[in-house]
């Protein structure tokens, strides 16, 4: 399967903060082999045996994300070698800066207020741009409070 889609130029995100959940699954190995780029969010709970280990992260990958603050959007990339004699892996450390969509980032919070929002304003068959605009206004008035 994983194969499949990354022919397809398609993205397998395991969004987990246990990386030792992950390496028990049956396709963990394929997974680690086959996934180019990794994106590692903070996790000061980190085991180094599993991203060291299990997932053949550098340590020093493994030092930074436990040092990650976790509300500070930050993040580290790590990309497989792309050249033919390339033998480390490319590494960046990134802040995914949020600011320019002011408002908008309530379209993608989950909270218990946004949600009961959504749920009043979403029936069935209704497209995003018939729900957005009502949907701002409303948490936007929440947060103003």
């Amino acid at each position: 399967m994983l194969k499949v889609i990354r022919k397809l130029n398609g993205i397998f995100f395991p969004a987990t903060q246990s990386p030792e959940e992950m390496c028990k699954h049956e396709i963990s190995a394929a997974i680690i082999e086959q996934c180019s780029t990794r994106i590692f969010m903070a996790n000061q709970q980190a085991k180094e045996y599993d991203y060291v280990d299990m997932l053949r992260v550098p340590k020093a990958v493994y030092d930074i994300v436990t040092t990650l603050d976790p509300y500070a959007r930050q993040m580290v990339i790590m990309k497989s070698p792309l050249r033919r004699g390339d033998v480390r892996p490319y590494i960046a450390q990134i802040t995914l800066d949020l600011s320019g969509l002011g408002r908008y980032t309530k379209l993608l919070s989950a909270s218990a207020d946004n949600l009961k929002i959504f749920d009043e304003i979403w029936q069935e068959g209704m497209k995003p741009e018939d729900w957005k605009d009502e949907m701002l206004r409303r948490a936007v008035l929440i947060t103003k409070g």
